[in-house]
């Protein structure tokens, strides 16, 4: 039921905030942070050889060079809810990365981070909340907030469904739009 913050930290190679080798970890209760840490190779916020079982975990701007921006994970991987806010996005960088391991998100808020990324073999999250203009992608690899297409429209900060834009249309991109005067739009 406590927390455990991990702030401004480093890493050489793996896990700017935590490493851990052999025996994986898990979370049972209370709360895990990780703000503005960095790996030059893999997992600026943590890195797990085994896998983890997380209860409630926040990554805010943590950054590898490598890849597993936030979150590494060699084996297995569960989390409840999980959290991710940065400024920078490289969407060839997922935000948790777990290899050649099975990989299930309960409940995840991307809705501050320009791209997010959970890659897992296979992946599965059941609750996604994608930014403003960006939707839901989903691959047995992969699940994903992506910029919506050209030509379609998500309006809410936790929504995860790109829409084709609404006829007729004076202006229309991934988070707005513009109908002439005199029409409406259905919200469906």
């Amino acid at each position: 039921s406590g927390a455990m913050n991990f702030e401004r930290c480093n890493a050489e190679i793996q896990g700017g905030g935590l490493w851990s080798g052999h025996g994986g970890w898990s979370q049972d209760g209370g709360s895990l942070s990780f703000n503005d840490c960095f790996a030059k190779e893999t997992a600026g916020g943590a890195y797990s050889r085994v896998g983890a079982n997380l209860t409630h975990a926040e990554f805010e701007e943590c950054y590898a060079d490598g890849t597993g921006a936030a979150l590494f994970l060699r084996g297995a991987g569960y989390l409840r809810s999980v959290k991710v806010t940065a400024l920078r996005a490289d969407f060839s960088v997922s935000n948790i990365l777990a290899v050649n391991a099975p990989l299930e998100v309960n409940s995840a808020d991307c809705s501050q981070v320009e791209m997010c990324r959970f890659k897992g073999s296979p992946v599965k999250a059941s609750q996604l909340r994608c930014r403003r203009g960006s939707g839901l992608e989903e691959t047995p690899e992969h699940v994903a907030c992506r910029s919506c297409d050209a030509g379609a429209v998500q309006l809410w900060d936790g929504g995860t469904s790109c829409r084709p834009c609404p006829k007729p249309w004076e202006l229309c991109n991934t988070t707005h739009f513009k109908v002439p005067e005199g029409f409406m739009v259905s919200p469906s």
